[in-house]
């Protein structure tokens, strides 16, 4: 697959060119026609004078924006695409026969935010916060209402949480500070608080790392490896609802299809 050239808009769109609700810039395949930034925009915003080369934190959301687009459009096989966005352009570029990687991102403020549940697969929160955290509780809803608003189901952008904490012999008295912060645990409390935060908060995975982001705890890595991974695996998989029984059978007190 060639490359695609990536230039800044030079201007407004040509007069008549397409553009759909959902997603930034326009683009066009045979048969399918995608994108705008907002939902309510069908024509370039007016833009403050500045001077060549300046970029806005705004502009560099937008551009964050139309190239995870222009990633899936350029995936997946069909026919050749064409796009026109403010940041980025090509003409007729046949895309990739294999299928985009899911985008993650790490955003944190509301406009790349609700860029994420525009088009992205899925989000890692910031600063280590976790499930509990007030950024997890402020930063989570943006990213919904804006899913919705693209027509998406807000589940579809999963949430992988990334933090530190110690694994300790015996259970502590509390596992998280005054700030409510995780610090640790026991192998069981790390097993306790994991599994809720799937079941009761929608977490589709979880990275350790470092406290202090220093260099990895060797020890603390397998202890997680292989006491607490396979342990809330194992939480979650008992925790899921039975299969639906086989049409036209019944199922007993035991849980047997017959």
């Amino acid at each position: 697959m060639r490359r695609p050239h990536a230039k800044p808009a030079a201007g407004p769109h040509p007069a008549g060119s397409p553009r759909s609700p959902t997603r930034p810039g326009w683009a066009h395949r045979p048969g399918r026609t995608s994108c705008s930034r907002r939902p309510d925009r069908t024509a370039p915003s007016p833009r403050r004078k500045r001077t060549s080369g300046e970029q806005t934190p705004g502009d560099a959301v937008d551009a964050f924006e139309e190239a995870i687009v222009l990633i899936k459009l350029l995936s997946g096989g069909g026919p050749p695409v064409t796009y026109r966005g403010d940041h980025y352009r090509v003409n007729r570029i046949e895309p990739a026969p294999v299928a985009a990687p899911p985008v993650w991102t790490g955003s944190v403020g509301p406009k790349s935010l609700a860029a994420t549940g525009r088009v992205a697969d899925g989000w890692i929160p910031g600063h280590g916060a976790d499930w509990l955290s007030e950024r997890y509780r402020t930063s989570r809803p943006i990213i919904d209402e804006a899913a919705a608003s693209a027509g998406r189901d807000p589940s579809e952008i999963r949430t992988v949480f990334n933090f530190p904490g110690r694994i300790t012999d015996r259970p502590l008295p509390t596992t998280r500070d005054r700030d409510g912060r995780w610090l640790g645990g026991s192998a069981g409390q790390w097993i306790e608080e994991l599994t809720g935060a799937v079941l009761e908060h929608g977490a589709s995975g979880f990275t350790l790392f470092s406290a202090g982001h220093g260099a990895p705890d060797l020890t603390l890595l397998a202890r997680w490896a292989r006491e607490i991974v396979p342990s809330v695996r194992e939480a979650i998989a008992k925790s899921a609802p039975p299969p639906p029984a086989p049409p036209g059978s019944t199922r007993s007190s035991a849980g047997s299809a017959r």
